[in-house]
């Protein structure tokens, strides 16, 4: 919901964040960075103390779903298409 309030204020201050250069760089690195954290939850099995295993599972969903919603801004807002133009 919070990331429909973010869009709907890009769009009402005119913010184009296929300009940005600090999104572009959290864009390029979202998408590694899903397969990753998805990745990460394989060793969670070999963590012993609760609280380790708390710390993820407190963690693992709001940090998940930030790194999709960047990803999914990128890809609404065709950031990597205009990036890879003005770099030919």
């Amino acid at each position: 919901m919070m990331a429909a309030f973010l869009l709907y204020y890009w769009q009402q201050v005119d913010f184009k964040p296929e300009e940005s250069l600090i999104f572009r760089i959290l864009y390029r690195c979202s998408i590694p960075s899903i397969f990753i954290w998805i990745l990460s939850g394989y060793f969670v099995k070999d963590i012993s103390s609760p609280i380790g295993i708390a710390a993820y599972a407190a963690l693992e969903r709001p940090v998940y779903c930030l790194f999709l919603v960047v990803a999914m801004f990128g890809f609404i807002k065709k950031v990597d298409g205009k990036y890879i133009l003005t770099i030919l």
